[in-house]
């Protein structure tokens, strides 16, 4: 799992590349257009000394009129040249992936917007690799399959409230920014916790947003396993340093993980730091009594839990065993 910026540079690094093979292919395209196209070699270097006669006149204050005329001719000559030939003017310029920046990653001074689609376009294949689902969308959340029936607890059609609960978190990810609120997404399992907040994921990432996934058991099982072997490359700090910083961390299946004195410490660093960078953080879990997440993580990261997030409690049956039964 890579940091913020780790990806920027790994996307800057990729761009550049990109530049770099689109002027190897035209040059190597330019080669064989002067074997395909008598005459057109000797025309593009004209046009080369007439744009060296046209800067130097204009950089000396001389009349630069005949110059200019002169680089226009020869500018006109290749483009007749190439057009003879079946070819457009710009033929023997590279072609870049991206058009603006020209695959140099920078425009007017600020990162391109082709490094930022290459930095979410990696994070999103990340998750997808750390998750049991693809990057979800709220649309795919089927409300046929909530119970349409009173829950015996809250008295509340489940249907209903469901559909009411997804509304706000849909709102909750299409009005994202750094002043948002930590969530506690909570139930049984099978009822769509993770695949909401895979959905949140997809929306916030769209919004240029930086978004980590990462299972619990799998994040403090292996800080937990780096910090007592042998770590030569510093993983466990970068694996910190990467969910300490995501704009958005989604901490999945908090429950299942295995718990000692160093997960409790980790974790109880984790929520003070985010919660001091003001970062928000979604939590999933299957665990619905406050007691036994107290009993579980001590009462200290129980109650910071329990004060900084926004619950959402979710009802129903078993989705996926619904699905496997159609």
């Amino acid at each position: 799992m890579r940091t913020k910026r780790e990806l920027y540079q790994t996307a800057i690094r990729t761009v550049a590349a990109r530049r770099q093979a689109a002027r190897v292919r035209s040059e190597d395209e330019r080669a064989y257009t002067y074997a395909a196209v008598p005459g057109l070699k000797q025309a593009e270097e004209e046009f080369r000394a007439c744009g060296i006669r046209a800067a130097m006149c204009g950089a000396s204050g001389a009349a630069s009129g005949q110059a200019l005329e002169q680089l226009k001719e020869a500018k006109a000559k290749m483009t007749r040249l190439l057009a003879e030939s079946g070819r457009p003017a710009d033929w023997l310029e590279p072609r870049f992936t991206c058009k603006k920046c020209k695959d140099t990653g920078t425009l007017n001074g600020e990162t391109c917007s082709c490094v930022v689609t290459l930095m979410k376009e990696m994070r999103r294949k990340e998750i997808e690799e750390l998750s049991s689902l693809s990057i979800q969308s709220f649309d795919t959340m089927e409300l046929r399959y909530y119970p349409d029936r009173k829950d015996p607890v809250t008295g509340r059609n489940q249907r209903r409230y469901m559909q009411q609960l997804l509304d706000d978190l849909r709102a909750y990810a299409e009005d994202f920014d750094h002043d948002s609120a930590n969530l506690l997404l909570f139930g049984n399992a099978g009822l769509g916790k993770t695949h909401a907040a895979l959905s949140i994921a997809g929306e916030v990432l769209n919004k240029g947003y930086d978004v980590i996934y990462i299972s619990s058991p799998d994040f403090f099982g292996r800080v937990e396993e780096l910090h007592f072997d042998n770590d030569p490359t510093g993983e466990k700090e970068a694996l910190i340093d990467a969910v300490t910083g995501a704009d958005l961390l989604i901490l999945d299946d908090l429950g299942t993980e295995m718990v000692s004195p160093y997960m409790i410490s980790v974790f109880y660093t984790l929520l003070n730091n985010r919660m001091a960078a003001r970062r928000p953080t979604i939590f999933t879990t299957n665990i619905t009594d406050g007691a036994v997440l107290e009993k579980r993580y001590t009462e200290k990261i129980s109650s910071r839990l329990s004060g900084s997030c926004e619950p959402f409690v979710f009802l129903g049956d078993d989705i996926r065993a619904l699905r496997a039964a159609e």
